[in-house]
């Protein structure tokens, strides 16, 4: 799939054999190939060091990559940098405001910047918030200048939102309230979203698809439903299952069945969280493979 043929409108994000390194020995990204669907919520999970923020900032045109290639909406941001940011807004793990600047002149600020900005759905957004525009940014807490952030992102209009593990600042109640404005933004105002996050009930709550990284390799690339569909947990020999992960414990495994199939005697259908946490565990301890059985319950190396 060439970048232009990414932009057809069933996927907002596309990748193609995407690496980057650092320095001679440092990968951040090995042979990166996804194509994130337009319109929907991808959580994009991983242990530290697995590559989720250089991934997004080289979508977001921050970093470029060492090899291979990116789009957003159809735009190259290596070679079309300005079209491509202006079809995204991006939000880090630790947004930063204008200190003496009120949350009212960092809308003036954003909305000179983008001709797109809707001041008045960011003012709705922080009035859903509980955050007055005449505040100033040293007076917000570290939760409150995520909201405002997020207000601001959100009101650029963009269609794909990147955000970078924005909850780590919020309350569990505010959480919520940012996961229930997402999930409106993406079903009535059709934006793809992109969040990186390590919280499990983020993902069960809000995720229509699911993104593992493990050492900068793709782990998993799924819709939730179907991932869910295809792990079952059960004992390791189990006919035509490719085996995942141990469970904690060792007396169980994520297994991964062919599509279609039901859960056989003595398995059951896994949870997202022992979904997400069987691949977490699969990245830490293995290169991106994961083991198979054959009809015998044999265990060799799959692809």
């Amino acid at each position: 799939m060439t970048c232009a043929q990414s932009g057809d409108g069933a996927f907002a994000l596309f990748s193609s054999h995407l690496t980057k390194r650092y320095g001679r020995e440092t990968w951040a990204l090995r042979d990166v190939s996804l194509q994130i669907p337009a319109g929907l919520i991808t959580a994009l999970v991983g242990p530290n060091a697995a590559g989720k923020s250089t991934l997004i900032r080289i979508w977001a045109g921050f970093e470029k990559p060492t090899a291979g290639s990116t789009c957003v909406v159809g735009q190259d941001p290596q070679i079309r940098p300005r079209d491509a940011a202006m079809r995204l807004a991006y939000l880090s793990q630790t947004p930063s405001l204008y200190r003496d600047v009120s949350v009212s002149d960092h809308l003036k600020l954003a909305e000179h910047y983008r001709p797109s900005f809707d001041r008045a759905s960011a003012n709705r957004h922080l009035e859903r918030f509980g955050i007055r525009a005449s505040t100033l940014a040293r007076q917000l807490s570290g939760g409150q200048t995520t909201q405002v952030s997020l207000a601001i992102a959100l009101a650029t209009r963009a269609p794909v939102l990147l955000l970078d593990e924005p909850m780590a600042s919020l309350d569990p109640l505010a959480r919520r309230d940012v996961l229930d404005l997402l999930k409106e933004e993406s079903t009535v105002g059709g934006r793809t979203v992109l969040l990186s996050s390590h919280i499990v009930e983020d993902v069960a709550y809000a995720a229509d698809h699911l993104v593992v990284l493990g050492k900068g390799r793709v782990l998993l690339s799924s819709r939730l439903s179907e991932a869910l569909s295809t792990h079952v947990v059960g004992p390791r020999q189990v006919q035509d299952a490719t085996v995942v992960a141990p469970q904690p414990g060792g007396a169980s495994w994520l297994l991964e069945i062919p599509q279609g199939r039901a859960p056989t005697e003595g398995t059951r259908q896994a949870t997202v969280e022992e979904v997400v946490l069987g691949y977490l565990r699969q990245g830490r301890t293995g290169d991106g493979e994961a083991l198979s059985t054959d009809s015998d319950g044999g265990p060799g190396w799959g692809p």
